[in-house]
């Protein structure tokens, strides 16, 4: 038998943007409708089953459609050693946490410049092609490619024009390869394509 809402409070409102009248009686599946959230609150209830209290982060949805990231913190109310009346749950908003990681993480892969894969992404990428091209024995490509006379430009025309070469190169290698392959940019006007 699915859970209930039974009580929210002032907060609950204020951030999901649903009232109380809305929500009472109402299943938690209708903040959940994202598939790796179901799946994650099928977890918590696994766990709770085991021990009295559990956590984990969600992303759940507003009444508006827009989704958030909470920290979900769920203790079960027992009127008896093997009755479960109720579960508490108390949320904290993580978003702004969580979209600084995301932040994180895409710029120790990706350069600020042109948002292409850096050195150490493509790496990672050519060492799995490497792994595949062994068990499969399919072969790939790879080029290494520069500008002629960069420095020049730069230098004469300024740093702004030659970031925006760059940034119309990155674009245009982008749309000469398939979307399994990989443009990365190494630094300076150094770019390699893995094909």
């Amino acid at each position: 038998d699915e859970p209930r809402m039974v009580f929210v409070n002032d907060a609950f409102e204020k951030q999901t943007g649903y009232s109380r009248a809305e929500v009472l009686g109402q299943s938690p599946r209708i903040l959940l409708e994202l598939d790796p959230a179901m799946h994650k609150l099928l977890e918590l209830t696994k766990v709770l089953k085991e021990s009295r209290q559990a956590r984990t982060e969600l992303m759940m949805q507003r009444k508006n459609g827009a989704s958030f990231w909470i920290e979900l913190e769920v203790v079960s109310v027992q009127a008896s050693a093997e009755e479960v009346t109720h579960w508490v749950a108390v949320g904290r908003d993580i978003t702004q946490r969580k979209n600084a990681e995301d932040m994180i993480r895409h710029l120790a892969f990706y350069d600020p410049l042109t948002d292409l894969p850096n050195r150490q992404l493509l790496l990672d990428r050519l060492q799995k092609a490497l792994s595949q091209s062994a068990r499969t024995g399919q072969h790939g490509a790879l080029m290494f490619i520069d500008l002629d006379n960069f420095k020049v430009l730069n230098d004469t025309l300024g740093h702004h024009l030659g970031d925006q070469l760059l940034q119309q190169v990155a674009k245009r290698l982008e749309k000469s390869v398939r979307k399994t392959d990989t443009v990365a940019r190494l630094g300076g006007d150094a770019f390699v394509v893995m094909v």
